[in-house]
């Protein structure tokens, strides 16, 4: 915690929290579901119309070894914000300071120098 004026300050490691990750995880599954289920719709329309009934069972195979694939890949750890030792954000707000301090020498350097030029100029 710093202390600014009365005001108390705590710095914390902003991220997303895992209910809006899982969320939007959840979404893409979706998206690509319907994704999937709408090519998988085409093909057996496709061979429906075109009377090979005999492939169909292909088409099958596949969304079952889609699903058995997606099954043996899934991964039921859900992800972890971002936290941040004291350390590490005494580290990260020394960083931003010298930046700061870098930033603001580089702006008075090019101010003044910019001030000679149209000094030099505009000089009788």
């Amino acid at each position: 915690m710093t202390a600014v004026g009365d005001l108390s300050v705590s710095v914390l490691a902003v991220g997303a929290s895992v209910s809006s990750q899982l969320f939007g995880s959840g979404l893409i599954g979706l998206r690509e579901g319907l994704e999937t289920a709408i090519v998988v719709t085409i093909l057996i329309a496709f061979l429906v119309k075109s009377d090979r009934r005999d492939a169909l069972k292909w088409v099958w195979f596949g969304v079952a070894a889609a699903i058995v694939m997606t099954g043996m890949t899934k991964d039921d750890t859900p992800p972890r914000p971002p936290v941040l030792t004291a350390q590490q954000q005494r580290s990260d707000l020394e960083f931003f300071r010298k930046r700061d301090e870098i930033r603001n020498r580089a702006r008075k350097q090019l101010r003044e120098t910019m001030q000679s030029v149209f000094r030099g100029l505009f000089a009788d």
